[in-house]
């Protein structure tokens, strides 16, 4: 639970908060020796890359300014919940979110900088693309609502209503979709 709670939480409990927690039967010392041994046998590797830490990355290194960063967001959370989008690594989601968002939000270009930095070409991202498209032109009809709803509100710039969403190179990367 304390290793845990370090990776997941913004405020982990303290090593004395887990004594008390088992009634002393275990002491902070005993806490922190199990705690080296776990972390030993898992040889520190215990969490796999998020798709939105790549994003981070790539719109920094891309300089994409805070709407084109959240479409890229809200194309992510749309795959969430798409059985299809599992076969994409995250770093290949999180290029393909920002180079749509890149078509939507400015001039479309996918720049030599952000090839470098993600280490993939347009033409690796289409086959993602494709897919991300098709579900952006069927969530208005998609039982999950969840996603859109969130990303119409002004908290998120209403990057899900953009215009730029059911434009034609939009609709003709969705054509493009072989999963559909």
């Amino acid at each position: 639970m304390l290793i845990a709670s370090k990776y997941e939480e913004m405020y982990a409990p303290q090593v004395d908060d887990f004594v008390f927690i088992t009634d002393r039967t275990y002491s902070s010392d005993r806490i922190r020796s199990m705690e080296r041994h776990m972390l030993n046998a898992l040889d520190y590797s215990f969490g796999n890359p998020l798709c939105l830490h790549f994003l981070r990355r790539y719109s920094r290194a891309g300089n994409a300014g805070p709407e084109m960063h959240t479409m890229a967001k809200f194309l992510l959370e749309l795959s969430l919940t798409d059985y299809h989008c599992l076969r994409f690594l995250p770093s290949q989601l999180a290029a393909t979110a920002l180079y749509i968002s890149c078509k939507i939000c400015s001039d479309g270009e996918w720049t030599p900088t952000l090839h470098h930095y993600s280490t993939y070409s347009e033409s690796q991202l289409l086959p993602c693309a494709g897919r991300l498209t098709w579900l952006v032109s069927h969530m208005a009809t998609s039982k999950q609502q969840a996603v859109r709803k969130k990303y119409s509100s002004s908290k998120f710039l209403k990057v899900a209503t953009n215009s730029g969403l059911h434009s034609r190179p939009i609709r003709e990367l969705a054509a493009a979709d072989s999963t559909s």
